[in-house]
């Protein structure tokens, strides 16, 4: 039986909104203390790149950590994640926007993205693994962020 990559991660962020219900708090904020600040994240690693209103696409944006942060510096933000699970929470965390759009990947093929449509594309993983692209064509960096994950 093959398994899929999102059934591997299905229920990844479980443990996080049960312990940031019991203590009260958003999981965002949970993440916040246990990886890295989102917002320190988001200012050090992608705002300092964005140019005036761009069109910016976000892999693996988990429950929107970072992303919370972003969406009101871009025109669009399209938030793509493997679970369905971590995008509903992200669009729960990010209802005030409506400039989102997000996606279900199976975090390999990113190939029917447009990537004429980005002028950036970022990812933080669990793994601390970052990918930025505002010099490379993003055709090029989606191809190799595909072929790399596969």
């Amino acid at each position: 039986m093959n398994t899929t990559k999102a059934e591997i991660w299905n229920g990844y962020y479980h443990d996080y909104l049960i312990r940031a219900c019991a203590r009260g708090i958003e999981p965002v904020a949970l993440l916040d203390e246990e990886w890295f600040d989102g917002k320190t994240t988001a200012y050090t690693c992608v705002l300092l790149r964005l140019t005036s209103e761009p069109v910016v696409l976000e892999i693996t944006s988990g429950i929107g950590r970072v992303s919370r942060f972003v969406a009101s510096n871009c025109r669009k933000l399209v938030c793509t994640d493997i679970l369905e699970e971590a995008l509903r929470e992200t669009k729960n965390n990010l209802e005030q926007f409506d400039n989102i759009k997000f996606d279900v990947t199976n975090g390999y093929d990113h190939q029917k993205l447009s990537a004429n449509q980005f002028d950036g594309v970022y990812s933080f993983v669990p793994s601390s693994i970052l990918i930025l692209s505002w010099s490379l064509p993003i055709s090029l960096r989606l191809r190799e962020y595909s072929n790399q994950t596969a």
